[in-house]
């Protein structure tokens, strides 16, 4: 059983999203020297995603999308709202016509967060846009960029996804009613990671 499915969770742009970026730091002392390291090379993301006054049918796809995916078990594709496109995000130079596609510092500094889920990119070289394949190679995502080599300067645009998980347990209340005592809007609590 694969514990990912290669499916956009439905709504992007909610009401009230939240994001926080961590960097986990492990710090050992002994009282007197102290050491500092951390598992991972790049940032971590929490969306939190309270969705005040979503309709009916809205939170009916959450739950049944959520279902499908056994809430927490099996992670899916979340499409950020503040950051939902790269815009000539520059990338690193892995070796010889290799790229690293990672999510850029700021427009002149390639970054460290890999970027596993693209969507269609435009992909250019020295400010000309140029053809690229895509591949996951040694664990990382690359481009390869024909012609190229590290004195190049190589920006990339276009959608990008998260692979995330549900983080928290998930929950509605019901704020009001439709005169036929049907449910017109619902309050969903959520989290994703």
């Amino acid at each position: 059983m694969s514990l990912f499915d290669n499916a956009v969770f439905p709504m992007c742009a909610s009401k009230g999203v939240s994001k926080t970026e961590t960097f986990p730091v492990d710090v050992q002392t002994n009282g007197i020297n102290e050491y500092r390291s951390t598992p991972f090379d790049w940032e971590y993301f929490t969306w939190n995603i309270p969705s005040w006054n979503i309709m009916e049918d809205e939170k009916v796809s959450i739950v049944s999308f959520l279902r499908q995916r056994k809430y927490g078990l099996r992670s899916f594709l979340y499409q950020d709202p503040n950051m939902p496109s790269l815009i000539n995000n520059k990338i690193p130079n892995l070796s010889g016509t290799k790229w690293k596609l990672t999510l850029a510092w700021d427009t002149n500094t390639a970054g460290n967060h890999p970027i596993f889920h693209p969507g269609a990119l435009e992909v250019r070289r020295n400010g000309f846009i140029v053809s690229y394949t895509f591949a996951i190679e040694n664990g990382l995502p690359i481009i390869t960029v024909p012609g190229s080599s590290a004195a190049d300067t190589i920006r990339v645009s276009g959608p990008i996804y998260f692979a995330v998980r549900l983080e928290s347990s998930f929950g509605w209340t019901i704020n009001a009613l439709n005169s036929d005592t049907t449910v017109a809007v619902s309050d969903v609590y959520r989290d994703w990671e």
